[in-house]
């Protein structure tokens, strides 16, 4: 959150600029201080871009700018091998006009985007462009790794992972959460040639609805994408409708139906099993006897048993019950686990299921679901402008989201989506599918209405926060989450702030 003074300062009337670069080296000390009027600088800040935080700067630097002796205005040449090993935090400051102190917002940290600058001694001023500390993964500046391919075992902790790759570029801040799915469901393998940030991604997507960036302090974040809520769950707008009412100066609506799509189906990779069993139904229970011998399971053992009901060379048909509770035993009769399948129920008869049989500190069993999972969900609101309107077929009983693959509702006014491969054979459970279905469409039909703001800027915003805005032709406010800050911070200029529609799902 701002301090009084940044918010204060945000709000005055009017604005003397000035601009502070502090030189770090990578251990994040500060080995200089240079300090200027800003001429022009333009932030960029894209919760989408595999590099969130890039800049250009323009300033004209003070008589003695450099805090450091050692260093003069020959470290701007063109070329200089100085910023090989060297950072920049950047800080904007508003003068106050009550207390005429200087009150500093800090940018970020960035390092240089490519070795050349231009510095004009008649006029004493410098240009640079620069982009944050995700350059130092992504390969941009670094990250490639060795020639050789790296791989990541099935059953690796994400977190862990995550803090050993960054941990080998040399970043030691970091704030990185353990997400629901801690961890890997199946091996990652990164051809040689690839980089530290191809491997976090694929453990970053494990996840859908997490995030991973540099913040500003140059710290290493995992996290989820839930922003701005109180402890009981409640929306906490980051930036209210009366200072946007001082602030902002035009609003831009836009709605792109090509883009909207209200009934969404997910399907993930297909599982390929190592272990066979057999399956009797008794009503709604279900016992499972796996071919293997559960006491000679390791740490490391990852078995996926196909269990087939009926005949799977015929039509699947619905079962007169659903099964809700399982019994999964080995091949000595040993009863392995008991799982509950309430919530998601097995439902059709001539078809394969997926049972994974694993040892932690015991023998263990989970449901995976359909051998190619698979999830479906729909915006079933009435009162969503893209609500999919009433049924016309199929099983009315099912609500949204869901795993029913067959005789599933469809309504009148639905527009599918069908999505599968890339990023979604990272999807090894029908669990996972019914959450990335309702993700897909929290984004492509809840969050379809996108504003765009110009604002006098505010520079202690961020992306993936929420803002307060109440739309002309309504009378309460709604909630916008922001996913583009462009930023130019000339005494003039502007801010436009790009955002879509927020719901708490």
């Amino acid at each position: 959150m701002p301090t009084q003074a940044q918010y204060n300062t945000t709000t005055q009337p009017y604005r003397e600029i000035f601009i502070k670069l502090e030189v770090l080296d990578f251990n994040y000390y500060v080995v200089d201080e240079i300090s200027g009027l800003a001429l022009s600088a333009n932030f960029s800040i894209n919760a989408d871009s595999d590099i969130r935080r890039t800049c250009n700067i323009s300033m004209m630097l003070k008589d003695d700018y450099s805090e450091n002796p050692l260093y003069s205005y020959e470290y701007w040449k063109s070329g200089n091998p100085f910023w090989f090993d060297k950072y920049l935090r950047i800080n904007i400051g508003i003068k106050d006009l009550t207390t005429n102190d200087i009150v500093w917002n800090n940018q970020g940290i960035y390092i240089i985007d490519e070795p050349t600058m231009t510095y004009s001694a008649e006029d004493n001023s410098i240009s640079f462009r620069a982009v944050d500390l995700m350059a130092q993964l992504t390969g941009l500046r670094n990250g490639n790794l060795e020639g050789m391919t790296y791989l990541i075992p099935v059953g690796s902790s994400i977190s862990s992972a995550m803090k050993s790759i960054i941990g080998e570029q040399g970043f030691y801040n970091y704030i990185i959460l353990d997400p629901p799915q801690a961890t890997t469901p199946y091996e990652i393998k990164i051809d040689a040639g690839g980089t530290s940030y191809d491997i976090l991604k694929e453990l970053r997507d494990i996840n859908p609805d997490w995030e991973m960036f540099f913040d500003v302090d140059g710290t290493f974040i995992f996290q989820q994408i839930k922003p701005n809520y109180t402890a009981d769950n409640v929306i906490a707008p980051f930036i209210d409708m009366d200072t946007l009412e001082v602030l902002y100066s035009d609003m831009e609506l836009n709605t792109p139906f090509t883009d909207v799509k209200n009934y969404i189906e997910v399907y993930g990779r297909t599982i390929e099993t190592n272990c066979t069993s057999t399956a009797t139904i008794n009503n709604n229970e279900l016992s499972i006897k796996a071919d293997i011998d559960s006491t000679q399971l390791t740490t490391d053992s990852i078995y996926d048993c196909l269990v087939t009901i009926g005949d799977i060379s015929l039509s699947p048909t619905n079962l007169n019950t659903l099964i809700t509770l399982l019994h999964v035993y080995d091949k000595n009769n040993v009863l392995i686990k008991d799982i509950d399948i309430t919530s998601n129920p097995i439902r059709y008869n001539n078809y394969g299921y997926i049972i994974r049989i694993t040892k932690g500190d015991s023998p263990t069993a989970s449901y995976l679901g359909y051998s190619q999972p698979f999830g479906v969900a729909w915006e079933d609101n009435v009162d969503s402008p893209f609500y999919v309107g009433d049924i016309i077929s199929g099983d009315s009983s099912l609500s949204s989201p869901t795993d029913a693959i067959w005789d599933k509702p469809k309504f009148e006014r639905q527009v599918r989506n069908v999505l599968s491969g890339g990023e979604y054979d990272n999807i090894y459970s029908n669990e996972l599918a019914m959450q990335r279905a309702q993700y897909e469409l929290y984004l492509s039909a809840k969050l379809n209405d996108n504003i765009k703001l110009t604002i006098v800027p505010i520079y202690w915003i961020d992306v993936n926060q929420i803002i307060e805005y109440v739309m002309p032709n309504e009378s309460s406010a709604s909630y916008w989450l922001i996913k583009d800050i462009s930023t130019d911070f000339s005494v003039d200029g502007k801010q436009t702030i790009s955002a879509i529609k927020y719901y708490n799902i």
